[in-house]
């Protein structure tokens, strides 16, 4: 069949929806000095500027600050940024770069079969915010000691987000989240230890299946700095900076920011104070399938690319499956027909 008239045939269709919910999850990218090469410096020991505003607060760029005594020893590449006094200005001094103490999850339920819902359930991170001092993070969720506490301003009802899982809806996703500092520079680094509390904050950026990750697959997503953290061109940051230092096996990139906002709740006994202004960059990948039905080469879409996988795997109802074909058997009834035709044309997003 002439491929544009396929496109224009699977278009017509009326889509189906998969009502099955999926949680990926996700782990902080990191980029240590065993990883380092010359073309792909090493994390360790550098943070987002020295400065406040102007500047950018992301690794691997012009502005970066590196210190002498081995701050960020994990060379992780997110960070929070947090400005004691206010917004900006001399006193500028936390850059906690964050790592993972358990992953970050997200649970994904489709709204349609290139949109899904999105609902953090689990993020724990670690933060150096300096060589002596950490700033960890935890989510809040209903039910946590800090919203039995109206102390706290905080109730653990976050809202759902959304991610639209196609290239002309340019990968994007966001949700909100509720969650807590624990810093140790008031004495008591339990990560029980509720120092400042931050309520509904958005995080927004992308989710974008590695194989997009180069010239072409991106070619026509616009992609900016949520956030407004980075002056440069965002897309070209990716590419030359993070992608090539993603796992090999990874299947997607998730960025995500959240605008620097003022905490709800502070400790008295901590320097964020509520004039404080606190906001983060997260760059994380997941090894996880991306929850796109019957994406047949994995590439985090069905389009023309899958349909020529199951055309070249046709062959009628009870004809012999070939082992490369067990992929394109969408009805497992061990046979590639018009059936398995029919059920992946309702999942057709035209990418």
């Amino acid at each position: 069949m002439n491929r544009n008239l396929l496109i224009m045939a699977l278009l017509s269709l009326t889509l189906s929806v998969n009502t099955e919910a999926v949680t990926l999850e996700f782990t902080l990218l990191t980029w240590n000095d065993q990883q380092a090469t010359p073309e792909l410096p090493s994390a360790v020991g550098i943070k987002p500027s020295q400065s406040s505003q102007p500047c950018d607060w992301l690794l691997f760029t012009g502005d970066d600050y590196v210190y002498p005594d081995g701050w960020n020893p994990l060379g992780a590449i997110s960070h929070n940024f947090a400005d004691p006094a206010g917004d900006g200005g001399s006193t500028f001094a936390m850059a906690p770069s964050l790592t993972c103490i358990t992953p970050l999850a997200l649970d994904f339920t489709p709204i349609s079969t290139n949109a899904w819902n999105v609902q953090p359930a689990s993020l724990a991170y670690t933060g150096d915010a300096t060589s002596f001092a950490q700033m960890n993070q935890f989510l809040i969720l209903p039910g946590d000691p800090a919203t039995l506490d109206s102390t706290y301003n905080v109730d653990g009802q976050t809202s759902l987000g959304t991610w639209n899982a196609t290239s002309e809806s340019n990968w994007i996703l966001n949700y909100s989240i509720d969650f807590y500092l624990a810093t140790n520079t008031d004495g008591n680094g339990a990560p029980q230890d509720i120092d400042a509390t931050f309520d509904n904050c958005i995080q927004a950026g992308y989710l974008i299946p590695k194989s997009k990750l180069t010239l072409t697959g991106l070619a026509d997503v616009e992609l900016d700095d949520p956030a407004g953290f980075f002056t440069g061109d965002f897309k070209s940051y990716l590419l030359n900076q993070i992608a090539p230092r993603l796992p090999e096996n990874a299947t997607a990139l998730l960025v995500t920011q959240m605008a620097k906002t003022n905490p709800v709740f502070t400790d008295v006994d901590v320097s964020i104070t509520l004039a404080s202004r606190v906001g983060n960059t997260t760059i994380a990948y997941t090894f996880d399938p991306l929850p796109v039905p019957y994406d047949l080469n994995g590439d985090g879409d069905v389009d023309v690319d899958d349909f020529d996988i199951l055309e070249n795997c046709l062959a009628g109802p009870g004809a012999s499956l070939a082992t490369e074909c067990t992929v394109a058997d969408l009805d497992n009834d061990n046979d590639v027909d018009l059936h398995d035709f029919s059920v992946l044309q309702r999942y057709f997003t035209g990418n």
